[in-house]
């Protein structure tokens, strides 16, 4: 067996025999990063049709609703259930139950209480007005929340990646799209909290919607449109 393929678990060994296009980049990428299970690159290979890469992920636990998420976003763009005109009572709803979720994660799983949750107040404005506004300019637009919020997934909700090695596309993932309150969103199925909401899906929905939200400060929130 090819010393690159040596730390893949047999499920993924035999599909990649079946795909030996796909094999053969694979094995070229994971030479430069052998730290990595699954090269970052691993989507690039299947960007044509990413129901190809379904049974990567449906052979372990939680497969299915993981591949389910990942392709409503990237693999079905044409039926993206989305409305560029949500109007500001709409966005505010959905804001809230940003917060909500943030709240849970930071809060209730790792009892930190770094941000005014319960009393965050709320922006809606336009790129061009959050980017004249002096107050905003030295934000970094995030605040940390991001930080907070992936740490809890890390430490709180998902497996590690010897239990499920669909944790393996953590990186691969995140290269694909590039925010990790989407990557996070896709990977909530694996979760060992069954009885709770995906709470990255109000901010995915504002994200399917355009909408860029973002904490400046311990208790303002700002969605930008």
């Amino acid at each position: 067996m090819l010393e690159e393929l040596m730390d893949l678990p047999q499920e993924w060994i035999k599909l990649l025999e079946s795909m030996p296009e796909v094999k053969e980049d694979f094995v070229e990428h994971k030479k430069l990063d052998m730290d990595e299970m699954i090269p970052i690159y691993f989507f690039s290979y299947f960007q044509d049709d990413y129901r190809k890469c379904e049974p990567f992920f449906t052979c372990f636990e939680g497969g299915k609703a993981v591949f389910d998420n990942f392709y409503g976003i990237f693999g079905n763009k044409d039926s993206n259930d989305s409305d560029k005109n949500l109007d500001d009572e709409q966005i505010m709803k959905l804001v809230k139950k940003h917060i909500e979720g943030m709240k849970y994660l930071i809060e209730e799983l790792n009892d930190k209480e770094y941000y005014d949750f319960d009393s965050m107040q709320i922006l809606i404005m336009s790129r061009e007005e959050f980017n004249q506004n002096e107050r905003f300019k030295n934000s970094n637009e995030d605040g940390g929340l991001m930080d907070e919020a992936s740490d809890s997934m890390l430490d709180n909700i998902l497996p590690e990646e010897e239990d499920n090695p669909i944790m393996a596309f953590h990186e691969a993932l995140y290269e694909q799209t590039l925010d990790y309150y989407i990557l996070y969103y896709i990977l909530w199925p694996l979760g060992m909290i069954k009885n709770k909401n995906n709470p990255f899906e109000a901010y995915k929905k504002l994200s399917d919607n355009g909408i860029h939200v973002c904490l400046v400060d311990q208790n303002l929130m700002v969605a930008v449109r």
